[in-house]
């Protein structure tokens, strides 16, 4: 199957060449939370074999995990745990979502300081072309299952650029380069369940609590919509997720001796190298994105951050 719908987002080039091809929709979009809807809908009609998703207790997941329950689609979560103790508080915070919710899940374990040492790390980051080590992981998970697994990957991400002192939306190469990990392996699914076509992407930056943010004042620090997804994901009648402070669950290994490993270092050197960053100006691409006509445009727009 597609990863994204019709192909509607493109990447190109690598490292400082990076960038980003996404084409109009073909009609203008309800809310973030019935575009997500509609793009489940979707990939549950494409699946030949159980469907897991990928629930790591984060955010995202979880928005997931609500939105197929109340779709009533038989799935299971699968949840990551990272030996020792890597990711001990998301994964029992994980657990016990599912607990409280009487929902099946799924452990799989890994020893994360034997998958460094042994170069498997180094081996899953270099042919998906991704300079942080934090996402091999995710990446060997996905090899693991005997079905289609979706994930709570690759979200519009929108950050308050300091160059332009506009609003941006911030697309990096490392963050799609789980997408040539699923074509790399012939993966089922897709790792884009939250922006698999063109509507859902425009519908999350149309949405009233990122309009709100975008409008707010800039009053100094680092800005990113993280905080405000929560007012994006609970924007529908049927449930309420918890706002939680944002962890990649891999906070032990980065502030301990791991991280100086040579084979975590050796991937976190391949920034240069496939470590792109894409910035564009959030109220232009709205703007441009809101231009739709029924039919599927082959205009598109790219601007790699000349930074």
């Amino acid at each position: 199957m597609e990863y994204f719908f019709r192909n509607y987002f493109k990447t190109f080039g690598q490292g400082q060449t990076w960038g980003v091809e996404i084409d109009r929709p073909q009609r203008a979009p309800g809310s973030y939370f019935e575009e997500t809807v509609n793009s489940l809908g979707m990939i549950w009609e494409q699946r030949q074999s159980p469907v897991y998703l990928l629930y790591s207790g984060g955010l995202d997941s979880e928005y997931l995990l609500a939105v197929m329950r109340h779709m009533g689609l038989k799935f299971t979560p699968v949840i990551l745990r990272l030996l020792p103790d890597i990711n001990k508080q998301d994964y029992e915070e994980a657990v016990t979502y599912c607990k409280n919710n009487n929902i099946s899940y799924y452990t799989v374990n890994l020893n994360f300081n034997q998958f460094v040492r042994s170069g498997e790390i180094n081996d899953i980051a270099s042919k998906a072309e991704c300079c942080t080590f934090e996402m091999a992981s995710t990446m060997w998970l996905t090899t693991q299952l005997d079905g289609m697994c979706v994930t709570g990957n690759l979200e519009p991400y929108i950050i308050y650029d300091q160059y332009t002192k506009r609003f941006a939306i911030e697309e990096l190469e490392y963050i799609h380069s789980i997408s040539k990990h699923w074509k790399n392996n012939g993966l089922p699914g897709t790792p884009a369940s939250m922006c698999y076509t063109a509507e859902q992407f425009l519908a999350f930056l149309q949405e009233p609590g990122v309009r709100k943010y975008v409008s707010e004042p800039y009053r100094g620090g680092v800005r990113n919509i993280s905080r405000r997804k929560i007012d994006v994901y609970n924007n529908q009648p049927f449930f309420k997720l918890a706002e939680r402070d944002k962890r990649t669950g891999f906070e032990i290994v980065r502030d301990g001796e791991m991280f100086l490993h040579p084979n975590i270092q050796k991937i976190q050197r391949t920034s240069d190298q496939w470590g792109g960053q894409c910035l564009i100006d959030y109220e232009a691409f709205t703007n441009y994105m809101s231009n739709y006509d029924g039919s599927t445009s082959q205009e598109t727009i790219s601007q790699p951050a000349a930074r």
